[in-house]
């Protein structure tokens, strides 16, 4: 993404087209991802992740998804360590939170 964000005069700043932001709550074995597909297009990914990264100790997570302030999230169960592809809708903002 490229946006002149005029702080003084022209000023170009290049961003990638999703928006990434991280929360982890060690005690509790949880960590929630988000993000935001700032672009007016879909933008594709392959996901791979190892809970033993994250010090979540245990091969079976929930994983609850809620897209764009959703009241209904989503919510199953996955084996650890996963890759999944995903896509992220134009213009949208996703959460995940993985735990036990």
């Amino acid at each position: 993404m490229k946006a002149d964000w005029q702080w003084s005069g022209e000023w170009w700043v290049s961003t990638d087209a999703v928006l990434t932001g991280a929360w982890r709550l060690p005690r509790e074995r949880r960590l929630a991802l988000f993000f935001a597909n700032v672009s007016e297009q879909p933008v594709a990914a392959t996901w791979r992740f190892d809970s033993k990264a994250y010090d979540i100790r245990a091969r079976k997570l929930r994983f609850t998804l809620t897209e764009d302030g959703d009241t209904n999230p989503q919510t199953r169960e996955l084996t650890s360590p996963f890759e999944q592809r995903i896509e992220f809708k134009p213009r949208s903002v996703q959460v995940w939170e993985l735990g036990r």
